[in-house]
């Protein structure tokens, strides 16, 4: 299994992975139309019940397991998803479509595997991981993008470097 040293956080899954000459792919791809909770909405900035995406992936470098995210995207910014584009990099597509992230929320901490994320990062029950919570803004502040990803601790040293004003 690669150990990744110095990923970025804040980077998305593919860039991250081709920066370390890996080739990043999704597989396990569920995406699909649902309404804002309370909880993402307020992270979106979005009215409760919103049409958002939601998908859920398994995320591979070299074809093996090493996070399974669990996001949502608004449908007013991110109008146009497919299954193709989740199972490639959906920042990519946005980029392309002139969505670009400039900053992330994250919330760092480490939980166990429980029985469905242990299969679909094929890891034992109870195996530590990382898990983080992300809130991604555009440049003028509008979140666009929240969700969990759980990275598995044989795979993934996170390192940041903290700038003092």
């Amino acid at each position: 299994q690669p150990k990744f040293k110095g990923f970025q956080c804040g980077i998305g899954f593919s860039e991250e992975m081709i920066r370390h000459g890996m080739t990043p792919s999704a597989r396990n791809v569920i995406l699909q139309e649902t309404q804002a909770s309370e909880e993402i909405a307020n992270d979106l900035h979005i009215p409760i019940h919103s049409s958002i995406w939601n998908i859920k992936r398994v995320r591979l470098a070299n074809d093996l397991p090493i996070a399974y995210e669990d996001e949502y995207f608004s449908k007013t910014i991110v109008p146009n998803l497919t299954e193709e584009i989740a199972n490639d990099s959906i920042y990519k597509y946005l980029s392309q479509q002139g969505i670009e992230f400039t900053y992330a929320d994250q919330m760092l901490d480490a939980v166990l595997a429980n029985e469905e994320i242990a299969q679909l990062l094929e890891v034992p029950v109870g195996t530590p991981l990382i898990r983080m919570y992300i809130i991604a803004h555009l440049k003028n502040g509008t979140p666009f993008n929240c969700g969990t990803t759980y990275y598995r601790t044989d795979s993934y040293q996170l390192s940041q470097t903290i700038f003092r004003k």
